[in-house]
């Protein structure tokens, strides 16, 4: 730009209303800036479960795909000997002891350290 142009846009901008913005200008833009900014969160998030439900289906639908063309192997169930039964229970209620424990003790820690 030569100077005859400078000196035609400073002759413009002299001319415009020397307006101050209100009193809560900055708050009310930091708003929106905040609300825009939830928004693209939530939109991020929504496409990531697209994509993790989308990715899971392709999944499941190969594998069923896979055993259609492979032929599908007759499936049969044995039923455990009731003799094994105490010994599956012990392991079970051991697990859930453990589990229930575990719990208890991580809300201690959390309240401990919060």
């Amino acid at each position: 730009m030569n100077t005859n142009e400078n000196d035609w846009l400073k002759g413009l901008f002299s001319r415009l209303p020397g307006e101050e913005p209100s009193a809560s200008f900055r708050e009310d833009m930091m708003k929106r800036i905040m609300a825009e900014a939830i928004r693209i969160k939530k939109r991020n998030e929504r496409l990531g479960w697209l994509s993790v439900i989308l990715a899971s289906l392709v999944i499941v639908g190969l594998a069923i795909a896979s055993l259609i063309y492979t032929g599908i192997p007759k499936i049969t169930i044995r039923i455990p000997d009731l003799t094994t039964l105490s010994f599956y229970l012990f392991i079970g209620s051991l697990a859930l002891i453990l589990l229930t424990l575990d719990h208890y003790f991580r809300q201690a820690y959390k309240k401990k350290h919060q």
